[in-house]
């Protein structure tokens, strides 16, 4: 089976990292994957080994593309302006769209995805395609197939030597108002002024057009954190797993202060590293995260909440480690690839089969 997955941006991102996932295991399954994007970027290096299966034009150049190779799927991920160059292509393979964005106002899109010969769409986590069925309705048959973890992150953890020396806190991801950089701020205000033990606050991830390095600053400062926070921007992402393994041999916790997700995997990164993880009890977190066994829940919104989880781990050495063991154990039996990427092949066979 051949198939195309096709994206707007070749950052580096998650989605792009799910890709990177897929196209390096899918071979395992007999799955010849490509992965196309509509705008080139500095993503490059995550497709190291399988360069050869990434391209990037215009909507039209894959269109014809499309016409000159055959191939027996297609995968549209949030990309709304693919569409009408896809109902063009004579003998379009089927389409199937996956819908990974958090974001309500991105989703509009589905409103209008029926006038495409749609096989059916493909939502992450069972939290997501809920949302995804009550917009389309349940004459549009909506398949959960989980984010394939990298290798990296689930090859054997490995103990980071000399470990920082303070306790670090820390925060993945992009700096926006999902993400809400700004709630791990004042969570660390809150555990600053609550606990003698000093701590380090890790900000992990690039800020958009509007977040610069003098909103972090400013904010820090007014939080009275900024001595102890660290913000690292450009990080390799080949690195990732063993700033993990830095964060947890610390004695360490990765917390989650996003509010809105459709899957979280920077947190699901954490936990395969072994990594104790405090996250909000909403969206898809409770899907893979029970409280008190695989990480820590705690009120969406309420920074208070989220400062008390995180003392509580930092004060308890064997909760972290028996949360980072179960934790490690539980998304290795979801999302390592050889676990979640059948899931994703029987949605493909069947948009194959349907056609």
């Amino acid at each position: 089976m051949r198939v195309m997955f096709i994206y707007q941006y070749l950052t580096v991102g998650g989605v792009e990292r799910v890709l990177s996932s897929r196209l390096e295991e899918l071979a395992s399954f007999d799955v010849d994957a490509h992965a196309w994007f509509l705008m080139d970027g500095p993503g490059h290096s995550l497709f190291k080994g399988v360069e050869d299966r990434i391209h990037v034009g215009s909507a039209d150049d894959c269109a014809r593309e499309l016409e000159i190779r055959p191939f027996d799927v297609v995968t549209v991920i949030d990309s709304e302006e693919m569409f009408p160059a896809l109902v063009r292509v004579p003998r379009c393979p089927p389409i199937l769209v996956e819908v990974h964005t958090p974001n309500r106002e991105n989703r509009v899109y589905l409103h209008w995805i029926k006038r495409i010969p749609l096989r059916g769409v493909l939502a992450p986590t069972r939290f997501q395609a809920n949302l995804v069925q009550r917009v389309l309705g349940e004459n549009v048959p909506v398949f959960v197939t989980p984010n394939p973890l990298q290798s990296p992150f689930t090859d054997a953890t490995i103990r980071f030597h000399p470990a920082p020396p303070n306790p670090v806190i820390a925060w993945v991801g992009r700096l926006d108002r999902l993400k809400n950089w700004q709630g791990f701020v004042d969570l660390g205000s809150r555990v600053s002024n609550r606990s003698q033990e000093l701590a380090e606050y890790w900000i992990v991830g690039h800020g958009q057009v509007r977040t610069g390095p003098e909103d972090v600053y400013y904010y820090a400062r007014r939080r009275k954190i900024l001595p102890h926070l660290r913000w690292y921007r450009n990080l390799p992402p080949h690195l990732m797993p063993r700033l993990y393994d830095a964060i947890r041999d610390s004695g360490g916790v990765v917390i989650s202060t996003s509010r809105h997700e459709s899957f979280g995997l920077s947190v699901a990164e954490a936990m395969a590293r072994a990594c104790p993880v405090v996250a909000p009890n909403a969206g898809p977190f409770p899907e893979f995260i029970e409280g008190g066994e695989h990480g820590l829940l705690y009120k969406p919104g309420s920074s208070k909440d989220a400062a008390a989880k995180v003392l509580q781990l930092l004060h308890d050495g064997e909760a972290r480690k028996h949360l980072g063991t179960q934790a490690r154990q539980r998304v290795l039996a979801e999302f390592s690839p050889q676990a979640a990427l059948p899931h994703l092949i029987r949605a493909l066979e069947a948009a194959v089969s349907s056609a």
